[in-house]
């Protein structure tokens, strides 16, 4: 991994914080709404927020400015002393840093008194790894769509630390488009990544602007999921970003999870020429029905309800807190409207087994693998980041894949071949993180944003782009790796039979074993907390204890008495899985559809199992896109592509034996000497790959005979690093 300058090393066991931590019980509150189905953005609102590190201004303060204006006189100057933003004493006398803090109609933000008249001996294109500015915050500006439907965004500008007055510029922008409330930004605690940080970047030198997406937070118009007009809005609000006054002209993107794939959509949207130089999309999906909707054709009940209570959550409290009152009604409805729409019909839908229960022209238009190639051919440069633990596991490989090959001018979809062109002006960082822990470990993930922001909108020569290994790994334990192509040609696919008394071997003899359909399994997993989107270990973390559902080591070795396990012999060295992993099982059922979940687990010495991934399939839905699958060289099945479509649907024949290729999410991970690699089967993944309804009763009753060695073995195919 190309190393950045001395003073933004990227390997912290934790990130740096500004100023004095300052605890509250957010995390309680978190846990509490989280359950109550408020979502943890909506818990930190009303818990008023951690000060781990705090807000310039304060950065969601209940009944701050709708007007576009900095918080001023009195309370002003108490919320400046409270949080010790670097805002200085003009701030308490009704002249905020930058003057009155009015805005204009079309939505610049008023250069008020301009630059402060001692001037500024801070360099605004110098690398600052430590906080030199001070900040103003002008909220509320307006934004015009082309339609008319008004944006609303949060502005961050740098300011003389000397003398509160506006620092000279001129600096880039990092922009950040959020659907959980732009007034929710700069809470620590571990929501940073999710919420937003923009005071770390400003006072580094940086304008930073976060803005609601169309109809959530403060914004007009009506929200709908990834909807395209939010990549059309993208274009005007990034040509706003870099009109404001201070500014270089240049803008980069940065944000988690929504907050990534709205950056994948804005890339491809602003063409060549864009001011937007660059993007740091993180814990992005690159299909978002194959990712959290319906996985291998089994709905994500999980996380699906997480993110329902989650967007209603924000979508109902942000108006709340940043509106005018007079003005309040007019965003609840238009709000609601689009919860309606989507939480309700949308739900209704995929329920029911409607169109949006299909990868059908729904979720392909608001798949972020429809971008790829258009960020390419626009030339934005892009530094992706994900999680092993996370519920988009397998998307960010994709979109790591489909950048890369976009540069050497093949078809996205592809796997990279052996030798094939690679750049690192789009690079990955994968670490073993959930959801919502994203970069709380390993790595200063904001250390590394502002190095990859400072290279693309600074020209500071750090030489961050200088790699031909640009994807970047992180295993659990610690372990570093820097991959070129992925798959690796240097992990050739490797098969082991199931076989009976449990063992997975290279020949399995001919045999069969059964496996009876439940739908149940242990109530406390990995995936269990993946697809609560890591907030319940997040929210254990704060009080200081370990979540036993994402800490492998604390669960059960035996994932369930309805389950069949199969394990290898111990490894006689290091042995390092990297790629993509199938699990290929052969079986006959007495009833017209089967569902199969693999778990592959690290088995220690002392018995100690740890899940490594896990992968889930209905058997209705076997079909594969061969054009789309990935196989190794000698032909093995590494990634089978699922078409999950109404059309490609087909069910069992009772009692014939058919082949099921489960997708299990891709690894890089280490068995240690002495350690077994292991393969659950089972039938349920409680609370999450739950049938629909529609499916139920091609299930209920179903008697699994599982193949056993013979013509068409049944095996897990696993890609080994030749270290």
């Amino acid at each position: 991994m190309p190393v950045p300058p001395p003073q933004l090393t990227i390997a912290f066991p934790r990130r740096a914080r500004d100023g004095a931590p300052r605890r509250r019980w957010v995390a309680w509150a978190a846990a509490t709404a989280l359950v109550a189905g408020l979502g943890v953005p909506g818990a930190v609102a009303l818990a008023g927020g951690d000060a781990d590190q705090p807000a310039a201004d304060g950065a969601a303060a209940a009944g701050g400015p709708a007007d576009g204006a900095d918080r001023s006189g009195a309370a002003g100057a108490a919320d400046a002393a409270e949080r010790g933003s670097g805002t200085t004493a003009g701030a308490a006398t009704g002249d905020g840093p930058g003057g009155s803090g009015s805005a204009s109609g079309d939505g610049a933000v008023a250069a008020g008194g301009g630059p402060g008249s001692g001037g500024s001996d801070i360099d605004p294109a110098a690398t600052a790894s430590e906080p030199v500015y001070g900040v103003s915050v002008r909220r509320n500006l307006p934004i015009t769509m082309e339609d008319g439907v008004v944006l609303r965004g949060n502005v961050y500008s740098p300011t003389d630390p000397a003398t509160g007055e506006p620092a000279e510029g001129p600096f880039p922008v990092v922009l950040i488009e959020t659907a959980y409330g732009k007034d929710l930004a700069g809470y620590a605690g571990g929501f940073t990544a999710l919420l937003g940080n923009p005071d770390y970047f400003t006072k580094r030198g940086y304008i930073a602007a976060i803005v609601d997406v169309r109809g959530t937070g403060s914004s007009q118009g009506q929200w709908s999921f990834n909807h395209p007009q939010e990549a059309r809005d993208s274009v005007r609000v990034v040509e706003w970003a870099a009109a404001l006054p201070r500014s270089n002209g240049k803008v980069g993107m940065t944000g988690a999870s929504y907050l990534g794939i709205t950056q994948l959509f804005a890339a491809a949207e602003v063409g060549p020429d864009s001011p937007l130089k660059a993007i740091f999309p993180m814990i992005a999906s690159n299909s978002i029905f194959r990712d959290a909707v319906l996985p291998g054709g089994l709905l994500d009940l999980e996380g699906v309800a997480a993110y329902l209570s989650l967007t209603a959550a924000t979508n109902t409290l942000n108006p709340l807190i940043a509106a005018d009152p007079a003005t309040i009604l007019s965003p609840l409805l238009d709000h609601a409207a689009g919860l309606l729409d989507f939480h309700v019909g949308a739900t209704a839908d995929v329920l029911l087994g409607g169109a949006k229960a299909e990868d059908g022209a729904y979720w392909r238009a608001r798949g972020p693998e429809r971008a790829l190639s258009r960020i390419v051919e626009n030339g934005i440069p892009a530094y992706l980041v994900g999680g092993f633990d996370d519920i988009f596991q397998a998307g960010v490989f994709r979109n790591y894949v489909g950048l890369q090959n976009a540069v050497a001018g093949r078809e996205t979809t592809l796997a990279m071949q052996p030798g094939q062109r690679v750049s690192g002006r789009y690079q990955a960082l994968v670490g073993p993180w959930f959801h919502a822990t994203i970069g709380t470990s390993h790595v200063d993930l904001e250390a590394l944003t502002l190095t990859w922001f400072d290279r693309w909108l600074k020209g500071v020569d750090n030489g961050i782009e200088d790699t031909d290994t640009p994807l970047h790994v992180v295993q659990r334990d610690d372990t570093r790796r820097d991959l070129r192509e992925w798959p690796v040609p240097d992990a050739p696919a490797r098969a082991w039979e199931l076989a009976a008394g449990g063992r997975l071997v290279a020949d399995a003899p001919d045999g069969s074993t059964s496996l009876l359909w439940t739908g149940l399994s242990l109530p406390c997993q990995r995936t269990t907390e993946m697809y609560a989107l890591g907030m319940l270990e997040l929210v254990a973390k704060k009080l200081g204890f370990s979540q036993p559902c994402a800490d492998s080591s604390l669960q059960p070795s035996l994932p369930g008495p309805l389950s069949r396990t199969f394990t290898t012999e111990p490894v006689s060295r290091a042995t390092t899985i990297a790629g993509p992993i199938n699990a290929q099982v052969t079986l006959s059922s007495t009833t017209r559809d089967a569902q199969v979940v693999a778990k592959v687990y690290d088995v220690a010495p002392s018995g100690k199992a740890v899940e490594i991934s896990t992968g889930a399939l209905l058997a209705s839905h076997r079909a594969v896109d061969e054009e789309k699958s990935w196989r190794s060289p000698d032909g093995l099945v590494l990634y089978p592509h699922h078409p999950i479509t109404h059309a490609a649907k087909k069910p069992l024949t009772p009692g014939r034996a058919t082949t099921l290729d489960v997708m299990v999410p891709p690894v890089v991970h280490t068995l240690a000497p002495g350690h077994r690699l292991r393969l659950v089967l089972a039938t349920g993944e409680l609370p999450a790959y739950l049938p629909l309804p529609g499916d139920l009763l091609n299930l209920v009753g179903g008697i699994y005979r599982v193949q056993l060695g013979g013509a068409t073995p049944s095996r897990l195919v696993v890609p080994v690093l030749a270290d």
